[in-house]
């Protein structure tokens, strides 16, 4: 008789139990939530110019307006930023016969700005500068040459705290 007050407590121990174990059916919807991240981070500028530029022969005079050609530029801006950008432009060689401007700045030693944004796309920025040349008293027949040092920068600037 005890064995079966021990079968019967056990099997209502188990029943107790398995009434108390909460059953999922197909109607009910369990959630989850889960982040996730990927950090993309800010690549170069890089800029690149037409290299060389060649003028029509000209008849040696006085004054020789040798005109003006179109040289085309590309930024390359991967940086992660659109504060646009500065380049600026000089002669490293001395010819005081020689009047050579980019767009209305003319050139000499001294570094000038020929484009300033204040704006730009990610990915490719493309735009063309005007360059027109001219001599005033020279008086020898041959190949003149300019060389033009350009700089590009970033119109991001840092500030300094003391």
């Amino acid at each position: 008789m005890r064995k079966t007050y021990f079968i019967t407590f056990l099997v209502s121990i188990f029943m107790l139990f398995s009434l108390s174990v909460e059953t999922i059916s197909a109607d009910d919807n369990l959630r989850e939530k889960n982040t996730m991240s990927a950090q993309v981070i800010g690549g170069d500028f890089s800029f690149s110019i037409e290299n060389a530029l060649i003028f029509e022969a000209q008849t040696l005079s006085s004054h020789i307006d040798i005109g003006s050609k179109d040289i085309d530029y590309v930024v390359t801006d991967y940086s992660g930023t659109v504060d646009g950008y500065e380049i600026t432009a000089k002669l490293l060689d001395t010819d005081p016969t020689r009047i050579l401007k980019i767009d209305d700045v003319e050139l000499s030693d001294v570094s000038n700005i020929v484009v300033l944004t204040d704006s730009n796309s990610i990915g490719e920025n493309s735009d063309t500068l005007n360059i027109s040349l001219e001599y005033r008293g020279i008086s020898e027949a041959k190949t003149y040459t300019s060389i033009i040092e350009w700089t590009f920068s970033s119109s991001q600037t840092s500030e300094i705290f003391e």
